[in-house]
């Protein structure tokens, strides 16, 4: 859903509120003017890892010799596709041999089905983008290691990284993503499952339960912050630069950084 004010529409995503929070400036240029963002290789990769884990989930005993290469061929054709940064047969291999790990993950968490439908790559309503997968379990973890699942629904995100990370300010930054899509589909519990690309790492599995009080402060946030975003106009002059000196201001994570004034400083 998208919200209009000063001929202003803005989609309600996580992604864009820590984007707003972040750098208004960044915020005005893609989610305003509309200016694209050239995806990195990390990102590149990330894509084709939730294309191929969306087929997993729908099927999965399905083979990974055909699920894989198919979700890379579908993500390489749409828009913003770029080189990953390494060898296709090597992306190939790598997601491949981490599916074989999440295989029994997603036998464990199985897709919610709504109206005859399993909410895979769902796309929300009323707040929010794109969930990667409403389960019909909600798992209990120790560890980062899923030790037993009850029924009930719960929000599982999907993330790609280096080095899982789990705990700490991690949490927090999953609990924002978490409470805005288990507010959209009425869920308590959330989990980010971390995949590192180096298969050598445990899959880290974090959980978040919200209760109803803390929901309900989550939701007060969120109207303030989506409101905010909605009420500016079309005047750069209205959108703040990111805090100067902060590591992430520079032109290696900025895609619009020779579009701000003084590069972003």
């Amino acid at each position: 859903m998208t919200d209009e004010a000063k001929g202003n529409q803005v989609r309600h995503s996580a992604t864009a509120l820590r984007q707003f929070s972040f750098c208004e400036r960044a915020f005005f240029y893609q989610r305003i003017l509309g200016l694209p963002e050239k995806p990195g290789p990390a990102l590149a990769v990330g894509i084709a890892y939730h294309a191929a884990l969306e087929r997993l989930v729908r099927d999965p005993d399905a083979p990974l010799d055909e699920i894989v290469p198919a979700a890379l061929l579908a993500v390489k054709a749409e828009k913003g596709w770029c080189d990953p940064g390494l060898p296709e047969g090597d992306l190939l291999a790598e997601i491949s041999t981490n599916l074989v790990r999440l295989r029994p993950i997603v036998k464990i968490l199985p897709p919610l089905v709504r109206d005859g439908v399993p909410l895979v790559e769902a796309w929300c309503e009323r707040r929010t983008g794109k969930v990667d997968l409403v389960s019909s379990r909600t798992p209990t973890c120790e560890d980062g290691q899923i030790i037993s699942t009850e029924e009930g629904a719960s929000i599982i995100d999907w993330k790609t990284t280096a080095k899982p990370k789990g705990g700490g300010k991690w949490k927090k930054d999953h609990s924002l993503q978490l409470a805005l899509y288990c507010l959209e589909f009425g869920c308590t519990s959330g989990a980010t499952v971390e995949i590192p690309r180096d298969s050598r790492l445990d899959i880290y599995v974090d959980v978040v339960r919200f209760d109803q009080h803390e929901l309900a402060r989550w939701e007060k946030y969120f109207v303030a912050q989506f409101g905010a975003m909605a009420s500016r106009g079309r005047d750069e002059a209205e959108y703040k630069l990111a805090e100067r000196g902060h590591p992430l201001c520079s032109p290696a994570y900025c895609a619009y950084w020779d579009l701000c004034p003084g590069g972003g400083k």
